[in-house]
């Protein structure tokens, strides 16, 4: 990978985004990179019990290595069959790309699931991180199922609709709105428990609008009964694009008419982390 994606992944990702990241290169490339002293890998000793780190690459294992340890690659083979297994039986957890700040402890069984899937459908998570956003027609609006994320807004926290002036590039306009308001809007139907997506090559889409205005505007032009509604961009990173990719939504920004702009929800989570400038450290 890219020597500034990781920089970016390790500054900013949520803690899903860089578990699904690791899981992905182990599917692609068939090993990961633990820390080890011989043929002892290293564990971790927390509140919670031993945990196994386990990283994307040769060069962040490498970057916690101390002593005698060093970075050594860890294969499919040996996830599943041995290591795994022992760390079910040991009743420890996994942590995968951890930063030492915001890390997700996975018990082994879920790896292990997860890992699976991923070989048997593998996705090359680091190739949508950089993908470019597309300006692109979409087939149709709908609306999609709720995905159920529980939204816990800052004491005091209200977004505003003071976002800075359109530049005419709608992806960098939304990035730039969202780091000026701390929110982004969708289209709620709270009666359907359901939100406005749009449909893209059979593909749904997760519908975001930099402000409540460009929200209300494009549902009176859809007549539908729906509402805008704010969503912190914390919780959107977090939570509703987590959802996303687990889906397989993709996300359309700012829709006129006709069009609008397409992205990965794995490459938004990143971009607005780093927009909004809150570092996962």
């Amino acid at each position: 990978m890219d020597t500034r994606l990781i920089g970016r992944l390790e500054d900013f990702a949520p803690p899903w985004l860089r578990y699904m990241l690791t899981l992905s290169e182990a599917a692609r490339t068939g090993e990961t990179w633990v820390v080890a002293s011989g043929e002892d890998i290293a564990l971790w000793d927390t509140d919670g019990g031993a945990v196994l780190p386990v990283w994307p690459t040769k060069a962040l294992a490498a970057n916690v290595a101390e002593g005698e340890a060093e970075a050594a690659p860890l294969a499919i083979d040996e996830w599943l069959n041995r290591l795994l297994p022992f760390l079910i039986e040991g009743d420890a957890n996994v942590s995968l790309f951890p930063n030492f700040e915001d890390d997700m402890l996975v018990e082994p069984t879920a790896v292990a699931e997860d890992l699976t899937d991923l070989l048997a459908e593998p996705t090359d998570l680091a190739a949508e991180l950089v993908a470019e956003p597309t300006v692109a027609a979409y087939d149709e609006w709908a609306l999609l199922e709720s995905p159920g994320v529980e939204e816990e807004p800052a004491e005091g926290w209200a977004p505003t609709d003071e976002v800075p002036a359109p530049t005419g590039d709608r992806y960098a306009d939304a990035l730039a709105a969202a780091a000026a308001t701390d929110a982004l809007w969708l289209l709620d139907d709270p009666e359907e428990d359901a939100i406005v997506g749009l449909v893209i090559d059979d593909r749904p889409s997760l519908t975001l609008f930099t402000s409540e205005a460009q929200a209300a505007e494009y549902g009176e032009r859809i007549d539908a009964d729906v509402v805008p509604r704010a969503i912190q961009i914390d919780v959107l990173v977090r939570g509703w694009l987590l959802v996303a990719y687990g889906g397989q939504w993709s996300v359309a920004l700012s829709p006129d008419e006709t069009d609008a702009v397409f992205a990965e929800p794995t490459r938004v989570a990143l971009d607005l982390s780093e927009a909004c400038n809150t570092p996962a450290k």
